[in-house]
């Protein structure tokens, strides 16, 4: 099994199953949630990278996902976000990787599934503790 495979079973956004948009950002932000935290901090960034994402899959300009920020910060905030969106995925691929047993849930669209279909403490006792991406962030940029 493939770590790519893995992962992208992680974050899959099960195309056909949702009927709006608003419903698959929220199945997004709420499965992130396993991997950040379930802070206000953690869903809000993780909503932005979603709507960012979201923007550039379509070929849209993701600037204005940033535009509620005053102008002279947004170029920079764009560069951190991207940033934070590396350490997620970067975190995801390192434990995947790392950890047979976790591998093992995402193995196959059924064993991601039946992850899924568990209730927030069974997952966050396979997955174990969230990383803080904001924490994570400033470390390494410094």
């Amino acid at each position: 099994m493939s770590g790519r495979g893995s992962l992208t079973r992680i974050y899959a956004r099960h195309r056909g199953r949702c009927q709006t948009g608003y419903r698959t950002e929220n199945q997004f932000v709420h499965r992130c949630q396993l991997f950040t935290g379930v802070s206000e901090a953690s869903r809000s960034i993780v909503r932005e990278l979603y709507k960012r994402r979201s923007q550039t899959e379509h070929m849209n300009d993701f600037k204005p996902v940033l535009a509620h920020y005053p102008a002279n910060d947004q170029d920079a905030l764009a560069l951190l976000r991207a940033y934070r969106a590396q350490l997620l995925a970067s975190s995801l691929y390192e434990r995947l990787l790392a950890t047979p047993a976790l591998s093992m849930h995402f193995a196959s669209d059924d064993d991601a599934d039946a992850f899924w279909r568990r209730d927030m403490h069974e997952q966050r006792a396979i997955w174990g503790e969230p990383i803080d991406l904001e924490a994570l962030a400033t470390v390494r940029m410094m």
